[in-house]
């Protein structure tokens, strides 16, 4: 009996050294045996893959394996590492999984990279609707920045100014709050030009919105299927306003009810009762 109980233990061993190995095997290195305390990930991203969420994998220098998923931005763009647990001190490895067409470099931030960090605008997808990552600002947080600023304000509207203490404090809040809403505002114009750039020529998401309005109804539950699927921004919103309703996708055993698609004569995306019957292979 002990026999099979050190075979068990023995076999379990061997097998947890596979997922290690396999993951290895799918990482795009970008650095070695590097001091992080200080230091940022920079990278060069293709247009195919921005707004791609993408893993990085982070080994410290106790062999201990962190992963961190952020979101690529086309172009060269510095990515915040400063406060992770794991970016300080001696990193044995750093590198992403499953992703290609990336180059990237580990390097000290220069004041325009801080900057550019910090403006970073906020994606909104229906992966993240219900996590946004806060900014940072020289690694700090921006909640906390705010809130250092508030303080500041308030004693310098009470000690400078000469006001009283609650008047201090209202516009101290005043003075955070109107950089918080300019921060906002500027996520809400960079995600909008964005869109307008990228998707320019496509079906205005006033319009798809419209239909998605009408279609929910229509749908109610029932299994649905994409005809010619609606590209880039657009799609995002109808995946996402249709999610609580079954899709009958490839290989999920769903017989689709609705064919969604697009009248190309009328340029109309419409509702069919039933997908159109596949034409049978000669």
């Amino acid at each position: 009996m002990r026999r099979y109980v050190w075979a068990f233990f023995i076999l379990l061993i061997v097998c947890a050294g596979f997922p290690t190995a396999s993951v290895a095997e799918t990482r795009y290195p970008i650095a070695a045996n590097f001091s992080a305390d200080g230091k940022v990930l920079e990278l060069d991203v293709p247009p195919n893959l921005d707004g791609e969420r993408f893993p990085l994998v982070i080994v410290n220098d106790r062999s201990e394996t962190s992963i961190i998923l952020f979101v690529a931005r086309v172009g060269r763009h510095c990515y915040e590492m400063r406060h992770l647990p794991d970016w300080h001190g001696t990193v044995k490895y750093v590198g992403i999984i499953d992703v290609g067409g990336m180059q990237g470099r580990v390097k000290e931030p220069s004041l325009a990279d801080s900057i550019d960090m910090f403006l970073e605008p906020e994606r909104v997808t229906p992966s993240t609707i219900n996590l946004l990552v806060q900014h940072r600002v020289f690694g700090w947080s921006w909640t906390l920045c705010l809130l250092l600023i508030l303080v500041a304000s308030s004693i310098f509207f009470g000690v400078a100014k000469k006001k009283p203490p609650l008047t201090a404090l209202a516009l101290g809040f005043m003075v955070a709050w109107t950089l918080m809403d300019l921060r906002i505002v500027f996520d809400h114009a960079s995600i909008v030009y964005r869109e307008e750039t990228l998707h320019r020529g496509m079906r205005p998401l006033t319009e798809v919105k419209q239909f998605a309005d009408r279609a929910s109804p229509v749908i109610d539950g029932k299994t649905w299927i994409w005809g010619v699927q609606p590209n880039g921004g657009p799609e995002k919103y109808l995946d996402y306003h249709f999610a609580e309703h079954p899709y009958a996708a490839a290989g999920s055993g769903r017989v689709p009810a609705l064919w969604v698609t697009e009248d190309s004569a009328n340029s109309q995306i419409l509702l069919q009762q039933q997908p159109p019957a596949e034409k049978s292979q000669p």
